[in-house]
């Protein structure tokens, strides 16, 4: 997935924690797991680069329920869907003004 050493690691080590052991039992649900994992590490790191000062409870890593889980994924699969259609949209309407022109 283009990830390096450092995030695959982060995302190992939570999946050994004994809580997920549930979840990541069913491979749709770790799946959803791996994807929501590796988008709260991308966003710890990209606060950390910009010097974003996080708190002790922020910086804990807390164990997701399973409707957790879903919500985040959900929330995810949604930004995501939603950043390729405007893509798409802003990309035609760029085209019917270059053929207007």
């Amino acid at each position: 997935l283009g990830d390096g050493p450092e995030a695959i690691h982060s995302v190992v080590d939570c999946l050994c924690d004994p809580a997920y052991g549930s979840l990541i039992t069913n491979p749709l649900v770790l799946t959803l797991l791996i994807h929501v994992l590796r988008k709260n590490w991308a966003d710890a790191r990209r606060q950390a680069e910009a010097g974003v000062v996080r708190t002790a409870s922020a910086q804990r890593r807390d164990v997701l329920k399973k409707t957790d889980v879903y919500q985040r994924a959900v929330k995810l699969m949604l930004h995501q869907s939603d950043a390729a259609k405007f893509m798409l949209r802003d990309g035609a309407s760029d085209l019917a003004m270059m053929k207007r022109l």
